[in-house]
């Protein structure tokens, strides 16, 4: 029996999952917030682990998965993840994944797994809060050529065959490499930051779908009934993204001024880094709580939305996911 699990935010690193699970009937996919590996790794031999890329490396929420998996013991494994894909003028750049596999895999080797292979495929970019999603047309135009690189992947991994050198990871090794110092800043600020921009409009009337949702119980109400994002937000996008009366937006206005914010505190004092983290935290804690408040006056909400350029932007999730394939 092979074993996938998968962390996803909008449905495409599950619609990769699935595209194996076709190949290879005897594969059992779970969601990485939803499993039991202590049991469900006793009926399989073979392990993997299917993930998007946030800040040019795994999420943290794969990261801690992969490092609380039981020990490996020579089973085999492999890790996939996915990658913002675009298309422009038919030509379909590369994304880039960094080191998310890499990481993955270290963690796996470090925990006695037999890593079998890696690899990094492009997916519709679903970063909605920083652009607009893609038209149906260039979603399909990607999953058709993904699905059959994630095919000829896994076959040979079902044939025993090792997948590490090649074109694609050499690419992503090297760019992983440079692009390091981004995915630590990002794991210890980026991350963070990401999550205190989210904010409820006008639309929302509470029916609490995006709170039931959200992979890692990020969102809650508070007692006066408006949404709230906490710092365990992974920024996965799936409340924007399946929210019905596209009520959630991330306030533009805002990520600049944060920015602005840690140029100042941070930027001039990198060498006292960590101790200025600590207060840079609370203060973006601080921040977001006035703006959170001042969400709740009608008028300003207005402001708020109108300001941000996701009300204007397509919302994306994979369009063969439904938000009930990711709660169960």
């Amino acid at each position: 029996m092979n074993l996938i699990y998968v962390n996803t935010g909008t449905g495409n690193s599950l619609k990769v999952a699935l595209w194996m699970k076709e190949l290879a009937e005897a594969t059992n996919v779970v969601l990485m917030n939803l499993g039991n590996p202590a049991e469900e790794l006793k009926l399989s031999d073979r392990l993997g682990l299917v993930t998007p890329t946030h800040g040019f490396t795994a999420p943290w929420l794969a990261i801690k998965f992969a490092w609380k998996l039981p020990a490996g013991k020579k089973r085999e494994a492999f890790c996939v993840a996915t990658r913002a894909g675009i298309v422009v003028r038919g030509w379909q750049p590369p994304g880039l994944a960094g080191t998310a596999c890499f990481l993955l895999a270290l963690i796996l080797f470090l925990k006695g797994y037999k890593v079998k292979g890696v690899m990094s495929v492009n997916m519709p970019s679903n970063w909605i809060q920083m652009h607009p999603g893609l038209s149906i047309n260039n979603i399909n135009q990607i999953k058709e050529r993904s699905r059959k690189q994630v095919e000829l992947f896994y076959e040979k991994i079902l044939a025993g065959d090792y997948y590490w050198w090649n074109k694609n990871n050499l690419y992503e090794f090297i760019f992983g490499l440079l692009l390091s110092p981004i995915s630590f800043l990002y794991l210890v600020i980026g991350r963070f930051t990401l999550s205190k921009i989210f904010f409820a409009n006008s639309n929302c009337d509470t029916c609490g779908l995006c709170a039931q949702a959200c992979p890692v119980g990020a969102i809650s109400f508070n007692l006066d009934k408006k949404l709230f994002w906490s710092y365990k937000c992974e920024a996965c996008m799936r409340c924007m993204a399946y929210c019905p009366k596209r009520a959630i937006e991330a306030s533009h206005p805002l990520l600049v001024f944060y920015l602005f914010f840690y140029n100042q505190i941070i930027g001039k004092y990198f060498v006292m880094l960590v101790t200025r983290l600590g207060a840079s935290y609370g203060l973006v804690f601080g921040f977001y709580q006035v703006f959170h408040f001042l969400g709740k006056i009608k008028w300003i909400n207005k402001i708020f939305t109108y300001t941000t350029l996701t009300h204007y932007f397509r919302r994306y999730h994979e369009p063969e996911i439904k938000l009930s394939d990711l709660l169960n």
